[in-house]
């Protein structure tokens, strides 16, 4: 399992815990000037379903002293006896018996194994000292900053949700002024009792500048990236215009152009942490330029200035501030 629990405190204070799949992206997607985050995840097309109510469970601990981690999960399913959920172990007993013996000493019969629940599969004792990881949203987000350590997570249009999210770039590409979000996903790697997750395209949505976001097909972008996609940077090319690059495991390296208007392209100085915008329109837009990405993968670092930018500032990773000149022309 490849899985990463992440936490987030939403505006009630609540705790929303993330299965997550390898990438996020911090980006300023309402122009309100602070840092919000898109972060893909494994989608809702799967067998898990996690809730709030129905969490996907991991135990993970080296229970037969072996010296290696064995990990167990289980997941919510209706009980065809009682007709009510339960948790069962979403592995087969024959994955668990071949990483350990110790499963398969607990029970005589498949049938055993099938009835067996979270509440009942480990002992106390097995229990104890062993790491408890929950996932209960399988949900690809963008979460907005509200301040004061506060922030709401608003889950992607359906059509997000249909596989796993890992490469994320977050772009102006139809020269609208608000940003976008362009991304590639899949995932060919899962055991075989659950096969692979390999539904997306690619998708392109339209952001509006509150949040809102508009899915384009595939037919209308000619955005399609349809294999096991991973890594996906923005790069600029010599004359100034935008290329996509997504790889894709054990397959073709694909690059786009977008079909953009003209914009000028500001060079990100080595030591900024972030560039703030000031728009024709009086909001401020903050653009976080990380060093790094998913996947050992790097967008270069250059902003295609969105129209009626009036002014930029430079913020170092000390807090200082600083103003950057803008380029005069359009390259």
């Amino acid at each position: 399992m490849k899985y990463r629990i992440i936490e987030i405190e939403n505006r009630a204070g609540g705790k929303e815990y993330c299965t997550q799949y390898q990438k996020s992206l911090f980006f300023d997607l309402d122009q309100d000037g602070d840092t919000d985050w898109v972060v893909g995840n494994m989608g809702a097309n799967n067998a898990f379903s996690p809730s709030a109510d129905r969490p996907y469970t991991l135990y993970a601990k080296d229970f037969d002293a072996n010296g290696s981690v064995d990990p167990v999960a289980f997941a919510f399913y209706k009980d065809k006896i009682g007709g009510s959920y339960q948790a069962f172990p979403t592995h087969f007993w024959d994955d668990l018996t071949g990483q350990s013996p110790l499963f398969r000493r607990k029970f005589d019969r498949y049938k055993q194994f099938a009835l067996s629940t979270e509440q009942t599969f480990f002992t106390e004792e097995e229990k104890k000292d062993a790491k408890k990881f929950i996932g209960n949203s399988d949900r690809s987000v963008w979460v907005e900053n509200l301040g004061n350590g506060k922030f709401t997570v608003h889950a992607l249009p359906w059509e997000a949700q249909i596989a796993p999210m890992n490469g994320i770039v977050a772009e102006d590409v139809n020269g609208d002024g608000f940003t976008d979000l362009v991304m590639v996903g899949n995932d060919y790697g899962n055991e075989v009792f659950i096969g692979r997750l390999d539904a997306a395209l690619g998708w392109v949505f339209l952001g509006d500048g509150k949040g809102g976001f508009v899915p384009v097909p595939a037919r209308e972008s000619g955005f399609v990236v349809p294999g096991d996609a991973k890594a996906f940077v923005k790069l600029t090319s010599s004359s100034g215009a935008p290329l996509y690059v997504a790889s894709q495991n054990r397959s073709k390296l694909l690059a786009f152009s977008a079909k953009q208007q003209e914009t000028r392209v500001l060079q990100v100085p080595a030591n900024a942490m972030a560039v703030e915008l000031v728009l024709a329109n009086g909001k401020k837009q903050r653009i976080d330029t990380s060093y790094g990405s998913g996947f050992g993968s790097q967008s270069s670092r250059t902003i295609h200035l969105p129209k009626g930018v009036k002014s930029a500032n430079q913020i170092d990773y000390k807090g200082n501030v600083k103003a950057v000149t803008l380029p005069s022309a359009a390259n």
